[in-house]
């Protein structure tokens, strides 16, 4: 039996808001090395996306776009590599 609002095989919701994913990605202790918003850490190129490391998991790097919103495939990315159930 179906419960009602839930489609057979659908991906699971994801948030998509890129200030609620940086916020809980920061909580969870990952640390924004691309911290310059005009240009990247190597200089003067400009860069549209955030890359976050952790401490504990160093080979693992998560980007993060610069948009306000953004995909749902992106989004189920960045949590299956944060380790979010």
């Amino acid at each position: 039996m179906l419960q009602a609002g839930i489609v057979p095989g659908a991906l699971p919701a994801v948030e998509t808001d890129r200030k609620k994913i940086v916020a809980r990605l920061e909580d969870a202790g990952w640390i924004n090395r691309a911290v310059d918003r005009q240009g990247d850490q190597r200089g003067d190129q400009a860069v549209d996306h955030d890359v976050y490391t952790h401490p504990a998991q160093p080979d693992v790097r998560i980007v993060v776009l610069r948009r306000r919103v953004v995909t749902g495939a992106v989004a189920r990315m960045i949590a299956k590599q944060a380790g979010w159930r």
